[in-house]
C-alpha cells in the first residue's frame, strides 16, 4: 500500500495530518475532528481532483444516537421542545434503565412531548429549566445538602452556596421568589407546597473546602471536563493514530 504512494504525497499528508491533529485533539469533539482528518487524507484524489463521486459516511448502528429517532426537517426548525428532549433521553438513558418506574417522574412540555427524569436533586433542576429557567440558573449555582431527604415529604430541604455565589443566593432569598420554587418542587415531587420546606445558607470558604463542596453547575462542568479528558485518552491511545505516529516520526 506504501508503494502506491508517492514520496509527494507522503509529505503532504504528514504536514496535513500533523496540522489537523493538533487542532482537533483541542476541538470540542476531538473523536469527531479526528476522523474528519483522517477521511480528508483517505480521501484526498477526490478533493484536489473535485471529483463528482459522492463521499458518505456510514453511522454506527449500535451507538446510542442511531437508538433515538429524529426526524429529518426540510422548512420548519426543530420545535425547542423536541431538542430538549432529545437531549435529555441522550444523557439519562443509561441512568434510567436501571431505575425502577416508581422512582421515575413524566414531565410534559411544549409541543406534548413527554421526558421521563430520574426523580432526584439533578432530575429537578432539568424540569426547572422546562418552567422557570430564571430560578434553574441560580439555583444550579449551590447544592442540596440532604439528598437523603429530597423525596420525604414535609423534609427541609438545605441548599448551600458558596461565598463566591452570594448573588445567587440573594436571588433565590425573595420571598415570592422562594414560594415559586416551593410550589415547584411540591409539583415535581407530587406533595403539597405546604409540605416543602427550602433554605438557604451561605458555606465559608474554610468549610467548602474540608467538605469539597461544589455547586450542581460546578460538578456538571468537571463531569464534562472527565469525559472530554477520557475521550482526549482514547485518541491518543488509538491504535491508528499510534501506527501514524510511528510512521511519521
Amino acid at each position: 500500500m506504501i508503494q502506491e504512494v508517492s514520496l509527494v504525497e507522503i509529505l503532504w499528508i504528514y504536514e496535513n495530518l500533523s496540522k489537523d491533529l493538533e487542532w482537533a485533539l483541542n476541538s470540542f469533539d476531538p473523536e469527531k475532528t479526528c476522523s474528519v482528518a483522517f477521511i480528508k487524507a483517505a480521501l484526498r484524489e477526490q478533493i484536489l481532483n473535485l471529483s463528482s463521486e459522492k463521499i458518505s459516511l456510514k453511522k454506527n448502528s449500535n451507538s446510542l444516537e442511531e437508538t433515538i429517532k429524529i426526524e429529518a426537517v426540510t422548512e420548519e426548525p426543530t420545535p425547542k421542545a423536541a431538542i430538549d428532549l432529545v437531549i435529555i433521553e441522550k444523557e439519562d438513558a443509561e441512568i434510567i434503565k436501571n431505575i425502577p418506574a416508581e422512582e421515575l417522574k413524566t414531565v410534559e412540555v411544549e409541543a406534548k412531548e413527554v421526558v421521563v427524569l430520574p426523580i432526584s436533586w439533578e432530575g429537578f433542576l432539568k424540569f426547572l429549566y422546562r418552567r422557570n429557567a430564571t430560578i434553574a440558573v441560580n439555583l444550579e449555582r449551590g447544592n442540596l445538602l440532604n439528598h437523603e431527604d429530597f423525596k420525604k415529604v414535609g423534609s427541609y430541604l438545605k441548599v448551600a452556596f458558596s461565598q463566591e455565589c452570594r448573588i445567587f443566593f440573594d436571588f433565590l432569598s425573595d420571598q415570592e421568589r422562594k414560594n415559586e420554587l416551593i410550589e415547584l418542587a411540591g409539583e415535581y415531587l407530587g406533595h403539597e407546597s405546604s409540605d416543602v420546606h427550602i433554605s438557604f445558607e451561605m458555606m465559608d470558604d474554610e468549610t467548602k473546602e474540608t467538605t469539597n463542596f461544589m455547586s450542581s453547575v460546578e460538578i456538571e462542568e468537571d463531569g464534562i471536563r472527565k469525559n472530554n479528558e477520557e475521550l482526549r485518552q482514547n485518541i491518543l491511545n488509538n491504535k491508528y493514530i499510534k501506527t501514524a505516529e510511528s510512521l511519521f516520526n
